[in-house]
């Protein structure tokens, strides 16, 4: 992805841009141990996880999936639950994202670490996130014209 839009991602073993590493917020701190076994009961090799608390939301994604595994785990955030993907083989994306739904956690926002998005703030992206559900939502729900 290099113009900011969405791409449809493969199910390749091809690694995807980043930093192996999970960005995640929105989620209750039961919610988030229970997160932390996902991807090895999706039985792919675990990335690294951040939890975005409100100290770190401003910061660039870039500099986030540099922070240690399970770091701000304490820390509540007021956010829609939020799963930014970086460095995952795109086969394991779609494990983890399958075995997500099986679960009996929140439906998040998925999105996938760019090189454009990794300069935005976890924030930006997260309400470039719902804008863009938002937009997607109105649109599904439009009426057809078969429906006129």
């Amino acid at each position: 992805m290099t113009t900011g839009e969405f791409e449809k991602l493969g199910t390749s073993e091809e690694k995807m841009h980043g930093p192996r590493c999970l960005m995640v917020t929105g989620f209750t701190r039961e919610q988030r141990n229970y997160f932390l076994n996902l991807q090895e009961n999706a039985g792919i090799d675990p990335a690294k996880v951040v939890f975005v608390g409100p100290e770190s939301i401003k910061i660039k994604l870039e500099e986030l999936v540099e922070k240690p595994n399970e770091w701000d785990l304490e820390t509540d955030l007021e956010y829609p639950p939020v799963v930014i993907m970086s460095g995952l083989l795109e086969s394991e994306l779609h494990a983890f994202m399958k075995n997500y739904r099986s679960s009996n956690l929140p439906a998040p926002l998925f999105a996938v670490l760019t090189p454009i998005s990794e300069k935005w703030s976890f924030e930006y992206l997260v309400k470039h996130l719902v804008r863009e559900y938002m937009e997607m939502h109105k649109q599904r729900n439009a009426p057809t014209d078969k429906e006129n």
